[in-house]
């Protein structure tokens, strides 16, 4: 669709504990709609020059709508970032 190739900007935040070392972020449905993305997709994550891809899936329904990325400490070394710092996601080629 024509909002396919956005980009959005969002908060990094911790990731839930089960999902450490497994490769993939996790995304509100609302920011995956914009994104052109569903779970299983890859999502580009980008900081600066850095990124990473990773595999998207939902966050709980209490972290709607909040406007964060879950990454774990892996991908957060990978970007450069900590929690609470500001990246670009968007759908990878």
């Amino acid at each position: 669709g024509p909002m396919a190739n956005s980009s959005v900007e969002l908060r990094v935040s911790e990731a839930y504990p089960r999902d450490v070392g497994r490769k993939i972020v996790r995304i509100d449905r609302q920011t995956a709609a914009r994104l052109g993305v569903e779970v299983g997709d890859f999502v580009k994550v980008s900081k600066g020059d850095r990124s990473v891809v990773a595999v998207v899936w939902p966050l709980r329904p209490d972290d709607e709508g909040r406007g964060i990325i879950r990454m774990d400490g892996y991908l957060r070394a990978a970007l450069g970032v900590t929690v609470g710092d500001t990246v670009t996601v968007e759908k990878a080629e």
